[in-house]
């Protein structure tokens, strides 16, 4: 399994999941609008939610 970092922490992934998936996973939540399990990834929603 791969490993990446989202807010200093170490996630488990397998490749091929999105990373919004391996955060949901890992108990972490990032603002997502576009993004349904049943749906493919289609990269055409190109919202972007941002607070300082």
């Amino acid at each position: 399994m791969s490993k990446i970092t989202i807010d200093s922490r170490e996630v488990d992934f397998i490749p091929g999941q999105t990373i919004i998936q391996a955060a949901l996973n890992a108990g972490i939540e990032i603002a997502h609008f576009c993004y349904h399990p049943s749906l493919s990834v289609a990269g055409n929603c190109r919202n972007l939610f941002s607070r300082n």
